[in-house]
Parts: structure tokens; C-alpha cells; sequence
């Protein structure tokens, strides 16, 4: 995840893609993916610092929760899906979620 959080920074979308899993490569070519991100996904790319939170998982998958800050104080919370694949962890999917309590402290991410 770092990996492709970086490569989002340094706009190097063929990193990032090398990042994702098998199946989000399959219905993504890289210019439709990096228009997909580019479009949905700005909280992410202009982040001004990543927090994670609680991990579950089984070995072959496993739900991350991701904080991201933007410059102005606002956080918002993805919970990134990845996928063990060939060559190590791959993220297969990223939904945004409400984070509960909003005038308190961060305690976690709601679907």
C-alpha cells in the first residue's frame, strides 16, 4: 500500500497499476486506470499525510483502514481490500467509509 500511495505522489501511475490486483488489471487498462483515480479518488492522491488503522485478515486477504489528511484538516477513511497474490499483497479494491464520531478523535471506520 505504501508503494502505491507513493507512486500516487510522484504521479507514476504504471507503478501504482503494477500495485493493484490481478483482477482490478484485468478490467482497468493503466490509461482507464489512472483516469479512475484521478477522477474518484483525489482525497487519496493529494493527501498531505496517510494514517492506518485496524487490519483484519486470513492470510490470503485482509480489510485495511486508511485515514487520509488533507492540507486543511479534513480526514476522510477508505478501507483498502487487498489480496495475496503472486509476489506479494495486491489491493483489489478501495471503498470510502464515514469515520464515527466526527468531533472526536479518530476510533475507527464504519461501511
Amino acid at each position: 500500500m505504501n508503494d502505491q500511495l507513493a507512486a500516487f505522489r510522484a504521479s507514476d501511475y504504471p507503478s501504482a497499476y503494477r500495485r493493484a490486483a490481478a483482477g482490478v488489471q484485468q478490467k482497468f487498462t493503466l490509461p482507464q486506470f489512472e483516469t479512475m483515480v484521478r477522477r474518484n479518488y483525489r482525497a487519496i492522491t493529494g493527501a498531505q499525510r496517510v494514517e492506518f488503522g485496524s487490519v483484519t485478515g486470513d492470510g490470503s486477504s485482509a480489510v485495511v483502514e486508511v485515514f487520509f489528511f488533507s492540507e486543511h484538516g479534513g480526514v476522510r477513511c477508505f478501507l483498502y481490500s487487498l489480496t495475496a497474490e503472486a509476489g506479494g499483497w495486491k489491493i483489489e479494491g478501495v471503498e470510502e467509509v464515514r469515520a464515527n464520531g466526527s468531533a472526536g478523535p479518530l476510533v475507527g471506520c464504519q461501511a
